[in-house]
């Protein structure tokens, strides 16, 4: 993920909780923001308050929304966390980017999803009326390009609207338009990509490190004899992600002052200071 899409998501999600209680834009400082980037990104805060949206919709509907049957992180992240926001090297070297687990995650048995299944207990009608409740009918996710509809867009349109209704979000606006002409972030992560080639990775952004990480279990995966990763394939994919995500985080931490100083800047003139 380059420098300036990570902070132009952060700073979109967070907006609303960097509002003023009297929405407008007289009392947001510089540092608001630029903090939003590196602490407020998909906050229990902001989960919470789109799990509430989703509650009272599905209430509306009939139905008691079982938490754990929608992912509600309200980061919106659909791809692995980046490190720009928090450059935790205990973080990397024990989880990696989060790829390989996610893998052993979607390769569990039938047996342990259901018995961590919390529907189980409904039967098939009732678990299909809930889930078309909550994702939106077949029909609806067809039209929506294979998004979810339901309860779940109804709720996150509820949160989205909310947040652009704020006087704070509207100076967000602003401020990405800045983000993106920015002369100095650019610089920042070719400093980035050089240290990672001196490291022995031809990365231009942190989306090729991800990318990487990704090919090596694609090739793992589709091994000549037709088995499926083994424990020693995991484990060694795993060293090989861990070793990646460190040497990006090294990386990353000697430029975050540079990183935090340009968006203060950037924050400070979208304000006219």
């Amino acid at each position: 993920m380059s420098v300036t899409r990570v902070a132009v998501a952060a700073l979109l999600v967070a907006g609303a909780a960097c509002s003023s209680d009297d929405s407008t834009t007289a009392s947001v400082e510089p540092a608001d923001l630029v903090d939003a980037v590196f602490g407020l990104r998909g906050t229990p805060s902001q989960t919470g308050q789109l799990e509430q949206h989703v509650v009272d919709c599905m209430s509306s509907r009939g139905f008691e929304y079982v938490r754990g049957t929608a992912d509600l992180d309200a980061s919106g992240a659909a791809e692995p966390p980046t490190f720009w926001l928090d450059p935790d090297v205990e973080r990397a070297a024990e989880q990696g980017f989060g790829i390989v687990d996610a893998f052993v995650a979607s390769q569990r048995s039938e047996v342990e999803i259901e018995a961590d299944d919390p529907l189980a207990a409904l039967d098939d009608a009732d678990r299909d009326a809930y889930e078309e409740a909550l994702f939106g009918s077949a029909v609806e996710q067809e039209r929506n390009g294979g998004a979810p509809g339901g309860c779940l867009a109804e709720g996150e349109h509820t949160a989205r609207m909310a947040a652009l209704a704020d006087g704070a979000n509207r100076y967000v606006l602003g401020y990405t338009e800045l983000l993106a002409g920015s002369a100095v972030l650019p610089r920042i992560e070719a400093d980035w990509s050089g240290c990672m080639r001196r490291r022995g990775y031809d990365f231009v952004t942190e989306d090729d490190a991800h990318r990487y990480v990704r090919d090596a279990m694609g090739a793992a995966a589709v091994p000549q004899d037709g088995a499926p990763i083994n424990g020693p394939e995991l484990d060694e994919l795993a060293r090989l992600e861990r070793t990646v995500a460190v040497a990006d985080v090294e990386c990353i931490a000697p430029l975050q002052s540079d990183l935090h100083d340009e968006l203060q800047r950037l924050a400070t003139e979208a304000l006219g200071g």
